[in-house]
């Protein structure tokens, strides 16, 4: 589970701040999921809290019409959310050309902690405050070679219908690198970390999913991701596996994962959780692990651009 910071009420109160009428009447819960959906970490939303949040979200909506996002009400029709992808704000205005892709090359080493961080400080029997801005209590401990063994990477599974083959296209349409970023972006339904054959377990399970009664017998989105599978493989095309960022220590590899599970959306995809910061790259605010998440979606693509598409079809009949 990531170790997430909450957003916290402004100091001062915008009182120039005009909260619209279709935020009003959204309810609490949806208040919450539109405002995680933007990429804030939010705590409960109740009576106490509510004004807060809305004017938040009327703030966030606000700053997305200005960058030429849709807003809440034409993401939401007769009570209903459309299917067009709610990304972070920050992969947003990248998708859509209002800012330009950031190069942080000098701050990626901040995603690889180099020593294990010493145990958090307790005070008062309470949580404490890890010492060295390092991982969060909440956060599960790692070994000490999890810091020092370079055997991860990260891992993204494609959807062919979406993709299409893009490396080729890129080529033969003479498709812009936002192009191609765009479509690569969409085409994304699994974000993951590992090492060896880690990637290929999802396709092995889809495959004892796909044979058996248990997807007859259980709701399909208890198995989003196995379920996402099956209907790739039902389609006659395989699923797209690319891996990238190898060579990294599974607290980078971790920091890897979360900042573009982070940026994309959990919503987006089939993942169930969040990921989880590690080291001094934890104590930063969840706009610089978004900044640094489109950085590292953008040089993946171009990683898949060069590598090429490489679909993984089922060998067994698939119902």
């Amino acid at each position: 589970m990531e170790d997430e910071e909450v957003t916290s009420p402004p100091a001062k109160a915008d009182v120039t701040l005009v909260v619209p009428s279709d935020i009003e009447a959204m309810s609490n819960s949806a208040v919450r999921v539109r405002l995680r959906a933007l990429g804030e970490n939010v705590g409960p939303v109740m009576d106490g809290t509510r004004r807060v949040y809305v004017r938040l979200l009327a703030r966030l909506e606000a700053q997305g019409a200005d960058d030429g996002g849709p807003t809440a009400s034409q993401r939401q029709g007769n009570g209903q959310t459309q299917a067009t992808p709610a990304y972070s704000r920050e992969l947003h205005r990248c998708l859509t050309g209002a800012t330009s892709i950031p190069n942080l090359l000098k701050d990626e080493v901040d995603l690889c902690p180099l020593q294990r961080p010493a145990t958090p400080k307790r005070r008062n029997g309470g949580a404490g405050t890890p010492v060295n801005g390092g991982t969060a209590p909440s956060a599960p401990a790692l070994a000490p070679q999890d810091y020092v063994t370079k055997a991860f990477f990260i891992y993204f599974l494609l959807d062919p219908a979406k993709s299409c083959n893009l490396p080729l296209r890129a080529v033969n349409d003479s498709l812009s690198e936002l192009e191609c970023f765009q479509q690569f972006v969409d085409s994304i339904f699994y974000i993951g970390k590992g090492k060896r054959s880690r990637p290929f377990a999802h396709l092995h399970d889809a495959a004892k999913y796909c044979n058996s009664q248990r997807y007859m017998d259980q709701d399909a989105r208890q198995q989003p991701k196995l379920e996402r599978i099956r209907q790739i493989w039902k389609s006659g095309r395989g699923v797209v596996q690319f891996s990238c960022f190898q060579g990294s220590t599974s607290a980078e590899a971790h920091n890897r994962e979360a900042c573009c599970l982070d940026t994309v959306g959990i919503s987006n995809l089939t993942n169930k959780v969040s990921g989880t910061y590690y080291g001094t790259f934890a104590g930063n605010s969840g706009a610089v692990r978004r900044t640094m998440g489109v950085y590292l979606l953008m040089k993946a693509c171009r990683i898949f651009l060069q590598q090429g598409e490489r679909q993984y079809c089922s060998t067994v009949p698939v119902s």
